[in-house]
């Protein structure tokens, strides 16, 4: 299946679960979103990735744009946000994010970070 098309909502955070074979195995892969970290929306926009269903780690939105490696297990997954192509006046960030595992893609998503 392709990447899920995730639009975050204000103090919500949205997912989408997929599972892929990755070396032999099936892994569940979970990839959420938030557009503020902070409590009573201060902070900046969070995206979070897990494996079978395992608490996911919160990563700042920033940090994932240079890509966040990850501890899965025995195995280091990477968490990696591109700036979606999008018009120059719009103000709503969108990013496809991925995670992959030994650089096999496990889940994606087109997230949209929108504030309302």
């Amino acid at each position: 299946m392709g990447p899920s098309i995730l639009v975050t909502e204000a103090l919500k955070i949205v997912c989408y679960t997929d599972a892929n074979i990755i070396d032999g195995k099936r892994i569940v892969g979970t990839l959420c979103a938030t557009p503020r970290s902070g409590f009573l929306s201060d902070g900046e926009p969070q995206v979070l990735a897990g494996v079978n269903y395992r608490q996911p780690f919160r990563i700042d939105l920033s940090k994932a744009t240079k890509g966040e490696q990850l501890p899965f297990g025995d195995k280091t997954g990477l968490l990696e946000c591109e700036p979606d192509e999008a018009d120059g006046a719009k103000s709503t960030p969108v990013k496809f994010c991925k995670v992959t595992i030994n650089g096999q893609a496990l889940v994606s998503a087109k997230i949209t970070f929108a504030y309302k």
